[in-house]
């Protein structure tokens, strides 16, 4: 189940800081993604990107033009055939590997946040 981590009151000094947490905490879950990823040639899985901000994290894969089919592996497409734009083949069934990745990296993540949290906070706080 997902999990809401907010932070209040943060210094400018701290933004680095909690963008590095954020950033660890989403490579897991890009690690864990990479593996997911259904494989013919691998750029799928080579497109998987974790993302860190100031305010969150975030898991990313394909791209318009590197790999457009990124979308429709992971969502599923119904209906595929188009011979007027050349497409073959039948519907695609969903595949959906960044959402099994997350939900299977969630304690590693609570784990590495609350780490890397509180690091942060013995930074701001050292004696409390």
């Amino acid at each position: 189940m997902p999990f809401v981590v907010k932070v209040t009151g943060a210094k400018q000094g701290m933004q680095a800081d909690l963008k590095g947490a954020y950033r660890t905490a989403a490579s897991a879950v890009e690690a864990r993604a990479k593996v997911e990823a259904p494989r013919r040639s691998g750029r799928l899985a080579g497109s998987v990107k974790a993302k860190g901000s100031t305010t969150g994290a975030s898991i990313v894969a394909g791209g318009l033009k590197a790999v457009p089919y990124a979308g429709p592996i992971h969502y599923g497409w119904p209906s595929r055939p188009n011979k007027a734009r050349g497409w073959r083949g039948g519907p695609i069934k969903a595949n959906p590997f960044l959402t099994r990745a997350a939900n299977g990296s969630v304690d590693v993540v609570r784990g590495l946040l609350e780490q890397e949290l509180q690091r942060v906070l013995n930074k701001v706080m050292p004696d409390g």
